[in-house]
């Protein structure tokens, strides 16, 4: 029986970024500067961003929904009033 030939498991080779960026390179020049950096001697504040309650999220969206949902509902109402009236003229 044959069996399939397909790509060698030696050819994998799983390497980081760090490993790709060589030593002499100015992109460790530029990332020592950004870690050192002080922010509040550049006159910037830090500030802390506000995290999102994922329940909340969940109640707006739902609200918002049961808006659109209730506006559609009455145009169906008012709809469905002005054919029962056409239909009780006639």
């Amino acid at each position: 029986m044959q069996h399939i030939a397909g790509l060698s498991r030696q050819q994998l080779q799983i390497c980081s970024l760090e490993d790709k960026i060589a030593l002499d390179s100015s992109l460790r020049f530029i990332e020592a500067f950004v870690k050192n950096i002080s922010i509040e001697a550049l006159g910037f504040t830090a500030q802390k961003k506000r995290t999102l309650n994922p329940l909340n999220i969940l109640s707006q969206n739902f609200t918002r929904t049961l808006k659109v949902l209730t506006a559609c509902n009455r145009f169906q109402l008012v709809r469905l009033g002005e054919r029962n009236e056409i239909l009780a003229e006639n």
